[in-house]
C-alpha cells in the first residue's frame, strides 16, 4: 500500500478516481466564466511525461514543484521563474531503481527540501529518500529508515526555517501493516521520532504535515479505529508527537493541511461516503467546516491539497469521478463555506488531478497533478489568479 490508501488508483493517499469537464459542466455549476472560456479545452504541453505530486512558493517569481517522471526515469523537479516553468536536473538515490519526490518546503528561493522513497535495485525494497536545493543544485541526502524497514515512505514535508523541517509518511516491515513514521532535519542530518501508530496489525500513515512553528506541527493521515478509515492527527510540540481526537477520528481519511498560525489550521481530505470532507483548526479547537461543494454529477470527489493566506482564506484542489471521466477539482473557503471553482478541460484527457497547492497571496495560487490522455502521463500545472483557474505549460 505504500501508505496511500483512499480512492482507486495510483499517487499519494490514492488520488486517482477518472472523467472530464467542459462548458454544460461549468453552466449547470453556475460558475462565473465566459461560455468561451468554458467550452475551449486546454491542451498540456509536457518536456517530460510523468507526474508532479507538490509545489512550494517563497514569492510570486519563485516556485518548485516536485514529482516523477514516467517509466520509472526518476525525480521529476520543475522550477518557476517568474515568467515560465522550465524542468530542473534532479538526482536520484545511489542504488535506485526508481524514485518518486512526494513533497517540497522552500524556506527561501536557495533552500528547498523534497521528500520521497525509491526502490532499491534489488527491488526488495521501498526506502525514504530526501533532496536539498541550494540555490544552484539539487542533492540527495542521506535518511534513515526504521529497522526492518521495506516498504518505507516520507509523504509530507514542512519547514518552519532552514534548520528546523519535519517530515512525516509511513513504514513497514516485510509482511506487516504499515505504522507511522516521522524524521526530523536540524540543519545537519534527519532524524528518526517516535510516533503514535493507535491501531497496530492495521495500516496507520501520516500523509501531510505543517510547520507554523519550529516547536508546533500539526500531521495527518488515517488509521482504522474499526475496520473503516478514521483520520490520524498528531501534533508536535518540539519534543515528541502526540495522538489529537478530532471529529473525524472515527471516519473518514485525511490527505492534507495547512496552517496559517499556531491557532489557525485547515485539513482536507475524502470521506467514508466517497466524498470530499474538511476540517479547521480554530484556537486550539478542530471542528467540521461547512462540507465541500459537490460538483454536478459527481460519484466520488477527494481534496488532496489546501494552502491558505488567512483562516478565512483558503484554496483546496483535489479530483472527483464523474461519467466519462476525472477533471480536477478546485474550491475555495472564505471562513463560512466552501465554493466551486472551473478548473479548464484538458483535451484528450481522462483523467486530471492537482495533487499539490501553494499561494503567496489569495489571488496567486499555484496547483501541480497530473493528466492522463490514451498514451501519456504528464505534469499538470494550474495557475489561480483570485478569480479562475488557467492552465500552464510545463
Amino acid at each position: 500500500m505504500n501508505g496511500r490508501f483512499g480512492m482507486p488508483g495510483r499517487g499519494r493517499a490514492g488520488r486517482k478516481l477518472a472523467g472530464a469537464a467542459g462548458a454544460a459542466l461549468a453552466a449547470s455549476l453556475g460558475l462565473a466564466m465566459t461560455t468561451a472560456a468554458a467550452a475551449a479545452p486546454r491542451h498540456v504541453t509536457a518536456t517530460v511525461h510523468g507526474s508532479l505530486n507538490g509545489v512550494s512558493c517563497t514569492s510570486s517569481s519563485n516556485c518548485v514543484a516536485v514529482g516523477s517522471r514516467s517509466a520509472g526515469a526518476g525525480t521529476l523537479v520543475e522550477k518557476w521563474n517568474g515568467s515560465k516553468w522550465s524542468v530542473v536536473t534532479s538526482p536520484n538515490p545511489p542504488g535506485s531503481s526508481s524514485s518518486t519526490l512526494w513533497s517540497v518546503a522552500c524556506t527561501a528561493a536557495a533552500n528547498c527540501m523534497a521528500v520521497g522513497d525509491y526502490n532499491n535495485s534489488a527491488h526488495t525494497a521501498t526506502l525514504p529518500t530526501a533532496e536539498r536545493w541550494n540555490g544552484s543544485k539539487w542533492s540527495v541526502v542521506t535518511v534513515p529508515a526504521p529497522s526492518g524497514g521495506t516498504g518505507v515512505a516520507l509523504q509530507a514535508v514542512s519547514c518552519a526555517s532552514a534548520t528546523k523541517c519535519q517530515a512525516t509518511g509511513s513504514s513497514a516491515a516485510s509482511g506487516s501493516s504499515p505504522v507511522t513514521l516521522a524524521e526530523g532535519w536540524n540543519g545537519t542530518k534527519w532524524s528518526i521520532e517516535p510516533t503514535p501508530s493507535p491501531n497496530p496489525g492495521k495500516p496507520d500513515t501520516l500523509t501531510g504535515v505543517s510547520c507554523p512553528s519550529a516547536s508546533l506541527c500539526w500531521a495527518v493521515g488515517y488509521t482504522f479505529p474499526t475496520n473503516f478509515t478514521g483520520t490520524l492527527t498528531e501534533k508536535w510540540n518540539g519534543s515528541k508527537w502526540s495522538v489529537v481526537t478530532t471529529p473525524t477520528s472515527k471516519a473518514n481519511q485525511a490527505v492534507g493541511d495547512t496552517c496559517v498560525s499556531t491557532t489557525a489550521c485547515m485539513t482536507v481530505g475524502i470521506s467514508n461516503k466517497l466524498f470530499a470532507f474538511a476540517q479547521d483548526l480554530s484556537g486550539t479547537t478542530w471542528k467540521l467546516t461547512a462540507a465541500p461543494a459537490k460538483p454536478s454529477g459527481a460519484t466520488t470527489s477527494q481534496l488532496s491539497a489546501v494552502a491558505c493566506t488567512a483562516a478565512a482564506s483558503c484554496e483546496s484542489t483535489g479530483t472527483y469521478n464523474k461519467s466519462g471521466g476525472s477533471p480536477a477539482l478546485a474550491e475555495g473557503w472564505n471562513g463560512t463555506k466552501w465554493t466551486l471553482q472551473a478548473t479548464p478541460a484538458i483535451s484528450g484527457s481522462a483523467y486530471a488531478a492537482l495533487q499539490g497547492l501553494a499561494c503567496t497571496a489569495s489571488s496567486n495560487c499555484w496547483a501541480v497533478g497530473e493528466t492522463i490522455g490514451s498514451s501519456a502521463t504528464d505534469p499538470l500545472i494550474e495557475k489561480w489568479n483570485g478569480s479562475a483557474w488557467s492552465v500552464t505549460a510545463s
